[in-house]
């Protein structure tokens, strides 16, 4: 899904919103499955890492590398601040992860759309360059 939602995106912009939108739909589906398995791994809650086997910690990194390639193309041609585009991917997945968590927790009944607006609105803020506000007000 990721490849044919965010990849296929020609435009950094474009992918960015594709990849907040699929996030958060992603996490709404299936936020249970990941939270059921997690628990249920021994030692999870100590060690995170060992909860999951190599070859998912491998698709994990894979698709880090890729979308920080989307923020270093959105740097490369102005679009987003000169930020470090690794910690922008793993900023995303933080956002993304913390809101929705929260959400979860106090049973938001909100549609995903709506969380995908704010989602939006919190990042984009944050890595736009400031004559770029006005692209952030429109979505």
């Amino acid at each position: 899904i990721f490849r044919d939602e965010v990849l296929c995106e020609r435009d950094a912009m474009e992918a960015i919103e594709a990849l907040i939108d699929l996030r958060v739909r992603h996490v709404q589906e299936h936020g249970a499955f990941f939270r059921l398995f997690l628990e249920s791994q021994p030692g999870a809650s100590i060690e995170p890492d060992g909860a999951l086997p190599i070859h998912c910690r491998e698709l994990y990194d894979k698709y880090i590398q890729e979308v920080t390639a989307i923020f270093k193309k959105a740097i490369s041609i102005g679009l987003i601040r000169g930020i470090d585009p690794v910690y922008a991917a793993l900023s995303l997945e933080g956002i993304v992860n913390a809101f929705t968590a929260y959400w979860n927790r106090q049973g938001s009944s909100e549609p995903v759309e709506v969380h995908i607006k704010y989602i939006r609105e919190n990042f984009l803020h944050m890595i736009m360059k400031e004559k770029k506000q006005a692209f952030i007000d429109a979505t």
